[in-house]
């Protein structure tokens, strides 16, 4: 029931010049929308799966990132997205948006983010062409990515 090894190939590179690989490091992604936590009975029902919901403890990268949750929406954006995050410890966060090729298109900073509070942050993305990106959030706990379109 768990994936060990992955493997995709062989693949032909050749003839090119370049050749990219993209990873994305989250192991598990699970998101849980509960009215009352999981000490109140809160439960999260998705296709007929009981998923126990335990606060702070929405997104999984295997590097010490377990205690946070964060979305991108909209997607896909037209000209900005927003960054929600809630974790339940004092950090700093940093946002970066990343192209295909990985390049930095834009970075953000929240040096005061506060235990429990719910923060959003704008990126201002005018400008950007029709394609996915990355959005890497990193707290002072390790990181996570989530995949945004632009339209």
């Amino acid at each position: 029931d768990h994936v060990r090894n992955y493997t995709v190939g062989p693949i032909d590179v050749s003839n090119t010049n370049q050749f990219y690989i993209i990873t994305n490091p989250i192991t598990c992604l699970q998101k849980c929308d509960c009215s009352k936590s999981a000490d109140e009975g809160g439960v999260y029902i998705p296709d007929n799966d009981t998923v126990f919901c335990k606060i702070g403890d929405l997104l999984s990268t295997g590097n010490g990132f377990d205690n946070a949750a964060f979305k991108a929406y909209p997607v896909p954006f037209e000209n900005e997205v927003f960054l929600e995050y809630l974790f339940n410890y004092d950090t700093n966060v940093t946002i970066e948006v990343f192209d295909l090729k990985g390049a930095l298109l834009n970075r953000t900073i929240d040096s005061n983010y506060s235990s429990g509070v719910k923060a959003t942050t704008k990126l201002n993305m005018k400008g950007l062409s029709d394609e996915m990106y990355f959005v890497r959030l990193t707290t002072n706990k390790g990181s996570g990515i989530k995949k945004i379109i632009a339209q």
